[in-house]
């Protein structure tokens, strides 16, 4: 059987699964998602035939796949089809090439999701290394492993190591990727969240501050990433004992969730129930 065959048969076995979902919600998304991902396979897989492998075109697509899953919610699923990726594309290509490098990464967020951080480390950590030596120390891989990895030290409670690898990583990432880069926002909040989570509430605030100023300058007062930033900072004023400041920013954190949300939504409700514990505090 050839390896298109093998693709195709693996594009029903996955709708056959997004079939069995139990919620029309879920199927509309993982729909979506497949479209997506299949997308992204297909380009993977021309990109290797160029070099005529179409073992690691089919592998690169089951790891596509395998992503699909993960946005599903199928992690077990997702990290025994990376796993197989993972293994064959290694086995051509070795462990230092990037698209191994990639597929390790995706199956480290399928252990991360199933909460086993510390295989996520170890695959992380191996990622990072082979991306710093293949691609080097400012390329986007080697940036996004480093602050996966600095994720896996949150979650097994080794802040200061956490902490210093995410401060090192955020430095070079605005550097090489800019300030408003997807990733670098994504570093600045891990490392809000890991501050917050060490007791440093005012190098927390810093640096929030900061975000909120580079994200209302970028994409405007009322853009979602701007009302998350102005709400994330009320919470660590309040934390700091700044009421009075906590409560201008969370007001100003509701009138744009209403606007942008309404009044219903999970994150308009958060905004006031946050303005209902500052009322307590300053009563």
């Amino acid at each position: 059987m050839t390896s298109r065959d093998e693709l195709q048969r693996a594009t029903r076995q996955i709708e056959a699964l997004l079939d069995s979902a139990p919620a029309a919600e879920l199927r509309k998304h993982a729909r979506a998602a497949l479209e997506y991902y299949l997308r992204a396979g297909e380009e993977l897989a021309q990109r290797a035939k160029v070099d005529g492998d179409e073992l690691i075109a089919f592998w690169l697509y089951a790891d596509a796949t395998g992503n699909l899953l993960l946005r599903i919610g199928q992690y077990k699923m997702a990290i025994e089809l990376h796993s197989q990726a993972l293994e064959n594309i290694e086995r051509s290509v070795g462990p230092n090439n990037i698209w191994s490098i990639q597929v390790s990464q995706h199956l480290a967020v399928g252990y991360f999701n199933v909460r086993d951080y510390a295989r996520s480390r170890e695959l992380n950590s191996a990622a990072a290394e082979a991306a710093n030596s293949t691609l080097g120390a400012h390329h986007r891989e080697t940036l996004k492993a480093r602050l996966s990895l600095a994720g896996d030290y949150f979650m097994l409670r080794e802040l200061d190591r956490a902490i210093a690898l995410c401060e090192e990583t955020l430095g070079i990432m605005e550097w090489a990727l800019g300030a408003t880069d997807t990733d670098t926002l994504l570093a600045r909040s891990n490392l809000a969240s890991a501050y917050g989570e060490a007791g440093r509430q005012a190098d927390q605030a810093r640096l929030l501050v900061s975000t909120l100023r580079i994200l209302e300058v970028e994409f405007g007062e009322d853009h979602p990433d701007t009302i998350r930033a102005r709400f994330n900072l009320a919470r660590s004023y309040r934390e700091l004992g700044r009421y009075d400041d906590a409560r201008e920013l969370a007001s100003a954190a509701l009138a744009a969730s209403v606007r942008i949300y309404g009044q219903q939504h999970s994150f308009t409700e958060a905004v006031r129930a946050l303005l209902e514990l500052l009322d307590r505090d300053s009563g």
